[in-house]
């Protein structure tokens, strides 16, 4: 049995993607703590200050035009669960990129 929520990351530019993922995750899971980063800087705090065992990951980041997002989070969180949601060609034209190695796609 686990001593505490879960803790889920979610990323994505969209504000209102990232908002419909919290509200189905919520009511999903009855004890779980979720946090979004919308943007650069709210993905830098969280980064610094939180742990996480899940993090679900756009596929379409607006700001990071270089994709260098999975190797930021595979350094930063180690041992932390990547999923790559959103839309199926979306997800193909990434993962298509080398450096795009998630352990799920949604």
């Amino acid at each position: 049995m686990m001593s505490s929520a879960p803790a889920i990351l979610i990323i994505d530019s969209n504000v209102s993607d990232s908002k419909l993922c919290q509200l189905v995750l919520a009511r999903t899971f009855k004890d779980v703590a979720i946090s979004i980063a919308n943007d650069a800087p709210a993905l830098a705090e969280v980064l610094s200050s939180q742990r996480f065992d899940v993090a679900i990951v756009s596929p379409k980041i607006a700001w990071d035009d270089r994709s260098r997002l999975p190797l930021i989070l595979k350094q930063s969180l180690p041992g932390t669960a990547l999923i790559l949601s959103g839309h199926e060609s979306d997800i193909v034209k990434k993962t298509m990129n080398s450096g795009f190695a998630f352990g799920g796609y949604a």
